[in-house]
């Protein structure tokens, strides 16, 4: 996942809390962190769990103190949920207080390592807002490998207080991440026992991502489908939309280099958001039987590549025009659209978007 998505996602989780009435409290716990029987608020650190709940999808399984429950999908940038399969919410409401176990696709490997891989994310940008955080090994109860991310010191804020983090390799190449988060109105120090306890019942779930090279076949919303194709280490994800369906392309990139990582995004529907005549030309390609050109459209103080082309969706429809007869529904535009971190990624994701085709 681009470091931009995985941020954002930590934002909304700050921004729910905060609403929910969290003030500032600016008390340091960490010298009670290592106490288990050290309270967190109004929750029982040493209560009893629930059954295992499936998270991402099927991603995996994790327990919670009797009592949590998933919450709605949160909103995203644009307002649109976030895919089950990306993020998983488990809330826990005890009177003021609230307890929320966030589970999120990264779209990363263990490679080469894992333990060093863990120890750059630690103080890479999803986390570095959290002040130190340190790597410990964790064993689950299903075997799994994983790695703890647990801060050094606790210090309230505004928002919510960042507890603890878990990285977990789940057997098939890839890895997920788990963040548990408190707000709290009392004493918080067993907060970080009561996270290293439900991280520990995290286990792999039957899903796994699909990242081998081969075709994806993309659905449009009509009859009509579509097909590229990806090398290794690329998931495609379908997100539907309200009157649009867009599909992102991620590559599988390490924890090392997640936070660099781009985003190709094919969004299928009749209202783009780009106007063709926009931005640098750069070369011309065939795409969908229509020769059009890339376009260059940087971003302003932010250091990325930008690559955007617009065809139209072919179809028995005319392409005489976005409106075929004069009253006529518009027609479906295929929006392609790049961000890249490097040239090389540009050019890679480029590769993959001159497959598009109509699948047969």
């Amino acid at each position: 996942m681009p470091v931009r998505d995985l941020n954002m996602a930590m934002i909304a989780i700050s921004a729910s809390l905060v609403a929910a009435g969290c003030g500032p409290r600016n008390h340091d716990v960490s010298a009670h962190t290592g106490s288990a029987i050290a309270p967190c608020g109004n929750f029982a650190v040493n209560g009893p769990l629930g059954e295992p709940v499936s998270v991402l999808d099927g991603r995996m399984t994790t327990r919670a103190l009797v009592g949590a429950a998933v919450a709605p999908p949160a909103r995203a940038v644009k307002g649109e949920p976030t895919p089950k399969g990306e993020e998983t919410r488990i809330s826990h409401d005890v009177g003021d207080d609230t307890f929320v176990i966030v589970a999120s696709e990264v779209y990363a490997n263990a490679k080469p390592s894992f333990d060093v891989a863990a120890s750059h994310f630690a103080v890479g940008p999803a986390l570095q807002r959290f002040g130190q955080v340190t790597t410990e090994p964790v064993a689950l109860e299903a075997g799994a490998r994983a790695i703890g991310l647990a801060p050094t010191r606790l210090e309230w804020s505004p928002g919510p207080v960042f507890v603890y983090g878990l990285l977990v390799d789940l057997g098939d190449g890839t890895v997920t991440y788990v963040a548990y988060f408190v707000k709290v109105h009392d004493e918080a120090a067993g907060c970080m026992n009561l996270a290293r306890r439900l991280a520990r019942t995290v286990a792999g779930g039957p899903r796994k991502l699909v990242s081998a090279r081969g075709t994806r076949r993309l659905e449009t919303l009509g009859a009509e489908s579509l097909e590229i194709t990806v090398p290794d280490d690329t998931v495609v994800v379908a997100k539907r939309r309200e009157g649009s369906v867009m599909h992102e392309v991620h590559h599988v990139a390490s924890l090392d280099e997640v936070f660099d990582t781009g985003i190709l995004r094919i969004s299928i529907g009749p209202h783009p958001r780009f106007d063709p005549r926009s931005g640098t030309p750069e070369r011309p390609v065939t795409l969908l039987g229509t020769l059009t050109t890339w376009r260059s459209t940087p971003l302003e103080d932010i250091a990325a590549l930008r690559l955007q082309v617009l065809v139209p969706l072919p179809s028995t429809t005319p392409a005489t025009s976005p409106v075929a007869d004069a009253g006529a529904a518009p027609r479906d535009q295929v929006h392609v659209f790049i961000h890249a971190g490097s040239v090389a990624e540009q050019d890679a994701f480029r590769a993959i978007a001159e497959t598009l085709r109509v699948a047969r």
